[in-house]
């Protein structure tokens, strides 16, 4: 017990300041999140709901269920979710879903420990870097709680990936200093976490990083002075070894993940992203310039919880990180001569510039560059950005600790002339409240007679923000505390001034550096919550999920038809678009991702011409928020369910999900899916010519005979997630028609005799039927998944028998214990 005891306590004496440090981010975290937290409100905005909420909730409910749902019939009449990497369905935090509290309450605690982890990860990369700890705090608020990382609240895939960059960096930065692969395998791990949540640009955005990393060390040790001096062989071996450490991260990294990668892959490939859509994709959504100005003046556009008047998308054009950590970032430039600091200022540069995609010429190779040419929103390198501004923010604040520089007469020059420009402003803006109608009228005429410049336009809406006082947001404590606070020109003067005074006070020697270090955490702090959490994302009380009457109406009468939402994007909770349909089970034509699958996407366009396809795809219910009735379907639709919210419109034309057909014809091209004429309920067009030599010549009596009788048959007996059986009967040979969707991977029995799965109508599924009755069943096996576990269980074991051996030689060597390889 005594060396226990002594272990403890030396942990504890080395670690004990820094697991303080930890609790404190962590604490100013939840305060952050306080009225989400400890209030029944939740997040629901834009791709929550849309997305992320019910793909948490339908995976936690196959798993409880015991059938892991690869397959989900309630969105584009079945698709592969398990494929859908955005939506995360192997990412082990999921497991929060599972705890014992209300589904939404469990989504809280997955943002809020994502945050949480965020600070954590940077705060330990700082130390790494030798940041002293209240510089690492600052780092670790500044990328926590940075306008960027707060405004992609709304998307999962993006805030879960982001946080993971900066334990990617400290392991692989242990990985080059120690020449270690027990490190580099640890980055790998961490990179297949990553890989698992990420959306696939952000996968792309960090191992670009990883490698500009890598490349920067690498220029490094080239240079005269670099690695100590030592010789160029050696300098070649160690080059050598950073090449293969890096190697090894990527590839089990990859192959760790595997099981998602591979499947999504094979998605993304029959998907409408399946090729590059051109220059004028890549660099949609680039950021303005003129856009940055919300790096100073955080709500001059509004925000998404009190209204936003700006270019889409806000999200992924807003990073304010606060007044303070700015000059601070700026003073790191001081010590540019420090690995580190170089490496990311070069990386704030690179990013900046590469987030204002089509205003850089060099946007025209990258538009065309393999994996590059898929994504669009050249503004989302604000992420690698918003990294090096938090750590900059750190290395500036430590030089302003340096003793040796705290009388230094340059920094005390910059904080005089600071606190100048400050009280400047102090006195001249507040005057827009006096000439806001003159300043419009001047700017508007320079617009319409000299130049239609950005700059003015980002001008003019400068001036209608600062005379503008919004509402707080209904949940948040500190804006109802502050509200004047939402103003933005007082937000920046506030932020201006209280940084310039604390920054004067503090070079003159008028307050210690421990005070000056509180002060600058709090006002950090303080600054940046009031454009966090709730105070930038909506938030509605905690019943917004509740199931409404309507839901109940269609679980009710639905059976195995489908409904189709007329508007996509409205309120889900009556329209169930994108893929709500799943939290409630309710099959659904509808749906929205951007890999729909191109078989999909093209039958869709087709219906909105030839309605006779909805009833094809067996929609019976039509979701509409007006009371007129919804245009463009076969023939007239009967109101069955009427709010306030929605009407439910009944399809009377609807189809069948399984039926007979005995007449086949080879797919053409897609003009059939235009002919308003075309028999789908006694014709099937197949994908392979050869599957209509199966069709022996009916005799026209008997074929009349069975349709009229009735006795072809094809009842669905069984249907889940990823199995369908289907007990069929009828009197010629013929092909059964699933109308769900045809997909890889999809297996089919027929009397337990395996039977060729035929693509049928463009986007259905079809097996062959002889004459009689007759068992079909269908099974989604996702071989793709299978091949992936496969690899990455064979990279475990070879992980495992690695530090098997590795262990063994310590152990002859006499070695206690394996600290780097």
């Amino acid at each position: 017990m005594i060396p226990e005891r002594f272990g403890a306590h030396r942990f504890w004496s080395q670690h004990g300041r820094d697991l303080a440090m930890l609790a404190l981010i962590a604490l100013a975290i939840v305060v952050c999140f306080a009225d989400v937290l400890f209030l029944p409100y939740t997040f629901y905005y834009q791709d929550i709901q849309f997305l992320h909420y019910p793909g948490k909730i339908h995976f936690t409910q196959t798993l409880r269920e015991g059938n892991y749902g690869f397959w989900n019939p309630y969105i584009f009449a079945g698709y592969p979710l398990q494929a859908e990497p955005e939506v995360g369905p192997l990412y082990p935090f999921n497991a929060l879903f599972f705890l014992p509290v209300p589904p939404y309450y469990a989504q809280t605690l997955f943002v809020v420990l994502h945050y949480v982890m965020a600070g954590a990860f940077t705060f330990l990369l700082s130390r790494r870097l030798r940041l002293s700890r209240a510089g690492s705090v600052i780092a670790a608020l500044v990328y926590a709680c940075s306008g960027y990382m707060m405004a992609q609240l709304t998307n999962f895939s993006i805030l879960t990936a982001s946080i993971w960059l900066p334990l990617i960096l400290l392991l692989f930065s242990i990985a080059l200093d120690r020449l270690s692969y027990g490190y580099a395998i640890a980055t790998g791990v961490v990179i297949a976490l990553f890989i698992l949540t990420a959306h696939p640009q952000f996968i792309l955005l960090t191992l670009t990083v990883l490698a500009l990393y890598y490349l920067y060390h690498i220029a490094y040790l080239l240079k005269p002075d670099g690695s100590a001096g030592a010789p160029p062989a050696r300098r070649g071996w160690i080059a050598l070894k950073y090449s293969i450490l890096l190697l090894l991260a990527v590839a089990i990294g990859v192959a760790l993940a595997a099981p998602q990668l591979f499947p999504a892959y094979q998605l993304k490939s029959l998907s409408v992203l399946s090729e590059s859509l051109g220059f004028d994709f890549v660099t949609s959504y680039s950021l303005s310039p003129y856009r940055m100005a919300s790096f100073l003046i955080p709500n001059f556009l509004g925000n998404q919880a009190i209204g936003y008047r700006g270019p889409a998308f806000y999200e992924e054009h807003h990073n304010y990180i606060g007044i303070l950590p700015l000059v601070l970032a700026a003073l790191a430039w001081a010590r540019r001569r420090e690995k580190a600091v170089f490496f990311f200022g070069l990386l704030l540069i690179l990013s900046v510039a590469l987030s204002w995609g089509r205003l850089l010429p060099i946007y025209h190779l990258i538009a065309y560059a393999p994996l590059y040419n898929l994504f669009r929103v050249p503004a989302r390198w604000l992420y690698p950005m918003t990294m090096a501004l938090a750590m900059l923010a750190g290395f500036g604040f430590d030089h302003l600790l340096d003793d040796s520089l705290g009388q230094s007469a340059r920094v005390r020059r910059l904080a005089r002339v600071l606190l100048a420009l400050a009280a400047v402003l102090t006195v001249t803006l507040p005057w827009v409240f006096v000439f806001k109608q003159q300043i419009m009228d001047l700017t508007g005429w320079f617009v319409d007679n000299i130049y239609p410049s950005y700059a003015v336009f980002t001008l003019r809406s400068l001036v209608k923000a600062f005379v503008r006082f919004p509402d707080p947001p209904s949940s948040n404590f500190l804006l109802h505390v502050v509200p004047f606070m939402l103003n933005p020109l007082l937000h920046f003067l506030v932020a201006l001034d209280t940084s310039a005074a604390l920054l004067y006070l503090f070079v003159s020697g008028r307050i210690r550096a421990r005070w000056f270090s509180a002060a600058a955490i709090v006002l950090i702090a303080f600054d940046l919550f009031l454009v966090s959490g709730s105070a930038i994302n909506p938030v509605a009380p905690a019943a917004y999920f509740d199931r409404r009457e309507s839901t109940a109406y269609l679980q009710e009468h639905i059976g195995l038809h489908r409904i189709y939402p007329t508007n996509q994007d409205g309120d889900p909770n009556y329209n169930l678009g994108h893929y709500f349909p799943m939290i409630d089970q309710i099959p659904s034509f509808g749906g929205s991702s951007s890999l729909t699958i191109r078989w999909a996407q093209d039958y869709r366009d087709a219906a909105r011409q030839n309605p006779r396809l909805y009833d094809l795809a067996s929609v019976k219910y039509v979701l509409e928020e007006s009371a007129a009735p919804p245009a463009g379907f076969s023939g007239p639709l009967r109101e069955v369910f009427s709010s306030e919210a929605i009407h439910i419109w009944e399809n009377p034309n609807v189809m069948p999900r399984a039926f007979i057909v005995h007449e086949a014809a080879a797919f053409t091209g897609n003009s059939y899916l235009y002919d308003p004429t075309f028999p789908f309920d006694r014709k099937v067009v197949l994908d392979d010519p050869s599957a209509l030599e199966r069709l022996t010549p009916i005799e026209p009596a008997l074929l009349s005979r069975s349709e009229e009788s009735g006795e072809d048959t094809a009842e669905i007996t069984r249907y889940s997630y990823n199995d369908v059986t289907i007990e069929c009967e009828t009197a010629a040979p013929g092909f059964l028609v699933l109308t769900d969707s045809f997909y890889p991977g999809w297996e089919a029995t027929v009397d337990g005799q395996p039977e060729r799965i035929y693509q049928a109508d463009h986007i259905f599924r079809a097996v062959f039927l002889p004459a009689g009755q007759h068992v079909v069943t269908f099974h989604f096996a996702q071989p793709v998944f299978w091949w992936g576990v496969i690899v990455a269980a064979l990279v475990v074991i070879g992980i495992l028998a690695a530090w098997v051996v590795s262990c063994a030689r310590r152990r002859r060597a006499g070695i206690p214990s394996p600290t780097a390889s």
